[in-house]
């Protein structure tokens, strides 16, 4: 039995109701604790960071 396209046009074929969108507050606070830790994790090696592309600069590479 083919399906015709026209049919489906508009609807979401789904056995659950959809919930729509609504904030997640417990991930937002997860991933802002992670992008913390990594803030923390990485903010010492900035200044390496900052010392190479100062000599990749000025050495032209």
């Amino acid at each position: 039995m083919a399906t015709n396209e026209a049919d489906d046009e508009g609807f979401i074929r789904s056995v659950t109701p959809l919930t729509g969108s609504t904030s997640n507050q417990q991930m937002d606070a997860i991933g802002w604790l992670v992008f913390i830790g990594m803030a923390i994790v990485l903010l010492p090696l900035l200044p390496v960071f900052i010392a190479v592309w100062v000599i990749s600069k000025l050495t032209g590479r």
